[in-house]
């Protein structure tokens, strides 16, 4: 049986610049699965909307961010073995673009799951990551699901 696992950046402020909001790197024994994604904010000016890239990506090597113990859904057992991190201050070492979407706020949080059996599969000893890149500062909240 999987065990899956949540992260949140909780309320976060970008700039207008690339930032990686969340990394889920799997160890060297255990691969992982990328379930769902959302952003959500709870900016509201209309006349002046903000533009947000986001981007599945993987990196050759990790960043420096506030490392987050992974929250366990249900009634499994055991702790994640892939390390995660949010709110990177130094991001991550060439990022490749796997996947992105373009996001206009205001609007209502934006939530994406892949089809059941479908999942991302992140392997292990991999460095993945979630990226925003806003076109104004805006406080975003980025949230993850991923199961082991």
């Amino acid at each position: 049986m999987t065990v899956q696992y949540s992260v949140s950046t909780g309320a976060n402020s970008f700039t207008a610049a690339a930032h990686t909001a969340i990394e889920i790197n799997p160890g060297s024994s255990l691969p992982a699965e990328l379930i769902a994604m959302d952003v959500s904010s709870s900016y509201l000016t209309a006349g002046t909307p903000i533009s947000v890239l986001v981007e599945l990506v993987s990196n050759t090597a990790a960043g420096t961010g506030t490392s987050y113990t992974p929250k366990k859904f249900g009634q499994a057992v055991g702790t994640a073995t892939a390390t995660t991190k949010i709110n990177d201050t130094v991001e991550p070492s060439t990022p490749t673009v796997v996947m992105g979407w373009e996001l206009v706020f205001p609007a209502g949080p934006w939530s994406y799951q892949w089809p059941l059996g479908r999942e991302y599969f992140l392997g292990v000893s991999t460095f993945n990551a979630i990226r925003v890149t806003p076109s104004a500062t805006i406080t975003l909240v980025v949230n993850a699901v991923f199961e082991e």
